[in-house]
């Protein structure tokens, strides 16, 4: 744990060459080793790199392992079938993490969604994830875009799920009433969202989709970037016949926690009309309803208290063995601080009184600096990779606490993958 005053801890990154796994490189292209991401799949060990070229590829099935698949260069798209997400992920360990950078999902088959997370006590990434919505959908198997399902912690970093044409689309397996198709739907898991855009499709018929739906035992940590103009989220609700979509939708079969969902420097919330009824511009827990025009029980996020106001950023998304990249702490006023990293980065959810904190794994993790920072200045702190081959395919995540308690003084995370 930090301690109150937040002393360094000398440590480098080689310490942990002894415990890493394998750091294979497997590359995937027409000119490649491997013509296919799934093959490439299935020749991978727990901690190998799979590089794909850019092109469009099949679906492929991640069951299991510890890796990582990054592009080359520019983003690769993959492709959906029937009744086949073109990414599905499950059965990851605890402990373990996957992380997927730079996929695009050309999203126009209904019997599936575009992306599948499910059933994973470990932990999922995916940043730089793009799912264009390319089809209407009616009559779908699918109830979002984006599936998460009884996953221990999904990370979604820098991504979309968005249209430049209005789509519109119903789900044959609605929850409820509400048949709309959903941008993200968390089920039974537990979510950081940090910069998105996430659009819940139209349906004329009856319940237009929500940007983000928030269903049972789940949390949802909404983190904006506030140094950068690129980092907010953007939630919005689909245009309904009946109903319109809410931003940010909470369903919860108890009744709905406003501590579940915690939203920190603020997100963009657009809800869709209807003619009846409109999504509330904020998060609604399944039981508000409009009697003689007024909202009469509707939830709001529940904000970031004590001084979390920092923010943690990494100027490369990827590292080489040998190389050095830089981290940099920013705060909104003076403040003291320790960066802290861990490997493979697992999430705890839950701390006493609080819910979808994101959380670094306070288990795994060492100090790379502590100091102070002056109000809206960044403080760099160098990182070098060793060149030890062993630390290809280590996930590391960066996060700093500022103050004497962690709990409420943590930043968003940041990312870097050893390639």
């Amino acid at each position: 744990m930090f301690t109150s005053r937040l002393l360094a801890i000398p440590c480098t990154l080689a310490l942990l060459a002894a415990s890493a796994t394998a750091g294979n490189v497997l590359r995937v292209g027409p000119t490649q080793t491997y013509v296919t991401i799934q093959a490439a799949i299935n020749a991978a060990v727990n901690g190998d790199v799979i590089i794909v070229d850019s092109g469009v590829y099949p679906a492929f099935v991640l069951a299991g392992k510890r890796v990582s698949i990054l592009p080359s260069g520019t983003d690769f798209e993959v492709q959906t079938a029937t009744g086949t997400p073109a990414i599905d992920v499950n059965g990851i360990p605890a402990g373990m993490t996957v992380s997927i950078l730079g996929a695009v999902v050309r999203y126009t088959e209904p019997s599936a969604p575009a992306v599948r997370i499910s059933n994973n006590p470990g932990a999922v990434r995916l940043s730089r994830l793009f799912v264009s919505m390319d089809a209407n959908l009616p009559n779908a198997a699918a109830r979002a875009a984006v599936e998460v399902e009884s996953t221990d912690t999904f990370w979604l970093y820098a991504s979309q799920v968005t249209t430049s044409t209005a789509r519109s689309g119903n789900t044959v397996n609605p929850t409820g009433a509400n048949d709309g198709i959903s941008g993200v739907e968390l089920l039974d898991s537990n979510g950081v969202l940090q910069e998105v855009t996430l659009n819940g499709y139209d349906n004329a018929g009856a319940y237009a989709g929500d940007g983000l739906r928030v269903r049972d035992d789940s949390t949802a940590w909404l983190r904006s970037e506030i140094f950068r103009s690129a980092g907010s989220n953007s939630f919005f609700g689909g245009q309904g016949g009946t109903f319109g979509g809410h931003a940010v939708h909470l369903i919860m079969a108890a009744p709905a926690q406003q501590d579940r969902i915690t939203m920190c420097q603020g997100a963009d919330l657009h809800l869709g009309t209807g003619t009846t009824d409109g999504g509330y511009y904020g998060i609604n827990n399944n039981a508000g309803k409009k009697v003689n025009g007024s909202i009469t029980t509707w939830r709001v996020p529940d904000l970031c208290s004590g001084a979390q106001v920092g923010e943690t950023q990494t100027d490369l998304d990827t590292v080489s063995i040998g190389t050095t990249f830089t981290v940099r702490v920013w705060t909104l006023q003076a403040s003291v601080y320790g960066l802290a990293w861990s490997a493979n980065a697992d999430y705890e959810r839950t701390v006493t009184g609080y819910y979808g904190r994101g959380l670094i794994d306070q288990t795994n993790y060492s100090i790379l600096a502590s100091g102070s920072t002056s109000a809206a200045t960044a403080v760099p702190v160098s990182v070098t990779i060793p060149n030890l081959n062993a630390l290809r395919g280590l996930q590391m995540t960066f996060q700093t606490a500022f103050g004497p308690s962690t709990a409420n003084a943590l930043s968003g995370p940041a990312l870097v993958v050893v390639q």
